[in-house]
């Protein structure tokens, strides 16, 4: 199988690489920059010459507050760039994976299942919802089939110093940390469980054009259960306070639990990680290159 990623640079698209490289049935065809490749210009996707089977979409922008000051990029790139993948995988008759996030805004029920209604409550939801959309047309209009994993939040080694659990584990070194609101709790999904979610997907076949899965553990644990997890590993070497400023963000989520009843149902996939084994892993691999 021939199977194009876009975003393989990427947290996510790196760990997967290392998975599919390993995998002899596969041949891998970075679709990135560096290769000459721009979702943004369809043009540079349609230069592809190589036949594709499948096409797995990382590629996007992810940092939520960056949302409100560049709207318009998260939109051209999530949402324009999406629709141009999805293009490519109608020429190339590639089925097509497409990794959203963050689209249920705040829950009217908990575990959120994938039918839950989905909500454009913040630029970046918004851009992953566009791209959802188009999907969707895709797959019912115009004969590409489509599957949509909606990872809650995602963490392991190579994960952005920027996002919360990095962020946490790196001051934590200097003795202090810093932070803003004690209040969310999130569904933290380690890296190779999702990648290994995303390798049942493409080795299943669906009977319906489009299929949508969320990634999560079922869990939610709050910051102080982060800090008190973090402490608990015995991995960093002071005594560290957490301080909060209690700056609250615009619409914000204040529990998220994934329901991953259909991932388990229909793929056999469920977690395997802990958090307690994930934290531990990713902490490890962070002292290991000196961050």
């Amino acid at each position: 199988m021939k199977i194009a990623i876009t975003g393989s640079t990427g947290f996510i698209g790196q760990h997967l690489l290392k998975v599919l490289f390993n995998n002899e049935q596969y041949t891998i065809i970075p679709l990135d920059r560096s290769k000459g490749f721009d979702i943004t210009n369809i043009d540079t996707l349609k230069s592809l010459e190589s036949e594709v089977d499948y096409i797995i979409h990382l590629a996007a922008k992810t940092f939520t507050p960056d949302s409100y000051k560049h709207a318009r990029d998260f939109i051209e790139v999530n949402a324009q760039g999406t629709a141009n993948v999805l293009e490519l995988a109608r020429i190339k008759k590639a089925k097509l994976l497409y990794v959203s996030s963050y689209v249920y805004g705040p829950p009217k029920y908990l575990p959120i299942d994938e039918k839950h209604p989905v909500d454009m409550f913040n630029p970046y939801s918004a851009s992953k919802l566009f791209g959802e959309q188009m999907c969707q047309l895709y797959a019912t209009s115009l004969d590409v089939p489509v599957v949509v994993i909606r990872p809650f939040n995602v963490y392991g080694p190579g994960h952005g110093s920027h996002f919360l659990l990095p962020k946490i584990i790196k001051q934590a070194q200097t003795g202090e940390v810093n932070l803003i609101d004690p209040r969310p709790k999130r569904d933290y999904i380690y890296i190779s469980d999702l990648i290994d979610l995303i390798s049942k997907v493409i080795e299943h076949d669906f009977d319906k054009p489009l299929e949508i899965f969320n990634a999560g553990t079922g869990k939610s644990h709050s910051i102080h259960e982060l800090v008190e997890t973090i402490k608990g590993t015995g991995l960093i070497d002071t005594d560290f306070k957490v301080r909060f400023s209690h700056e609250y963000r615009t619409n914000e989520v204040l529990d998220t639990v994934a329901s991953i009843e259909k991932g388990k149902n229909e793929l056999g996939w469920e977690p395997k990680i802990t958090l307690e084994q994930g934290i531990t892993l990713m902490i490890k691999k962070m002292k290991a290159i000196g961050i």
